[in-house]
């Protein structure tokens, strides 16, 4: 599972382990963009499970988490390419989790 796979980094690495032989759940806001990037994943023979969800919304990254958790036979990791909803330092403060994500 990896945030952010619509495009930039997150899409790199989404690519890059699909490579490396991984099936994969990509979760961004852009469904197009998620659907683009699953279109090369499956071209190179892995499943790639498309999740749309706002990772900075709670509500919308749990949601996303039980999809996929419901869809996909199995999670091993979860790869947040930018912050996630709770996840992410205060405004203007050094990098100190509030809470396990």
């Amino acid at each position: 599972m990896i945030t952010g796979t619509g495009r930039g980094i997150g899409r790199e690495m989404a690519l890059e382990f699909a490579e490396q032989g991984a099936d994969l759940v990509l979760i961004s806001r852009a469904e197009s963009e998620l659907e683009e990037a699953a279109e090369l994943i499956r071209a190179n023979g892995r499943r790639a499970l498309v999740n749309p969800a706002k990772v900075t919304d709670a509500d919308s990254l749990r949601a996303a988490v039980a999809r996929s958790s419901s869809r996909a036979a199995t999670s091993h990791s979860c790869i947040l390419s930018r912050p996630a909803a709770g996840c992410a330092p205060p405004r203007g403060h050094a990098w100190k989790p509030r809470r396990a994500c």
